[in-house]
């Protein structure tokens, strides 16, 4: 006797459905690890741009230096920009920075028509006031932002 016969010997027909009932559950396994392996790539590659997204687009030190000056810098000297109480050298780099940056020419804009809130308005931060130039100083170079919170009433 063979052992092939043997196997045979012992081998009974699967109830009827079984097999696909097996079939059927594989290929959910396999579906799964498929569905896992495309959650798993996702979610690092989510964190990847999300990574490249605050150390690109959110430092907040970044700024446009146009015409040899900061964007915090106009922002500061805005209010003097307009009123011409600054040197000729630095109302020429504000010129040429507003010459390429639509925000700080918004600013500026503003400021000429009346809108604009003086940009030495003092701020109230949880009870203690800061002045604009401060909050500045204390690591928001963005003047957009410091100019949308001197704006809010605290």
């Amino acid at each position: 006797m063979d052992v092939t016969d043997k196997n045979q010997e012992d081998w009974t027909p699967c109830r009827r459905g079984e097999v696909s009932s097996l079939v059927q559950a594989l290929k959910g396994r396999r579906q799964a690890k498929k569905v896992q392996r495309r959650l798993v790539v996702t979610g690092a590659l989510m964190a990847v741009a999300a990574v490249g997204y605050y150390f690109t687009g959110l430092r907040p030190t970044d700024q446009f230096k146009y015409g040899g000056i900061a964007c915090s810098e106009v922002a500061q000297s805005a209010q003097e920009f307009v009123s011409g109480d600054l040197d000729d050298e630095t109302q020429q780099q504000i010129d040429e920075h507003l010459a390429h940056c639509p925000r700080c020419r918004k600013l500026v804009d503003d400021l000429r028509k009346g809108s604009g809130r003086d940009t030495t308005t003092n701020l109230q931060i949880e009870g203690r006031q800061a002045d604009r130039v401060a909050v500045t100083d204390a690591g928001y170079q963005n003047p957009h932002l410091v100019i949308l919170l001197s704006s809010l009433s605290f």
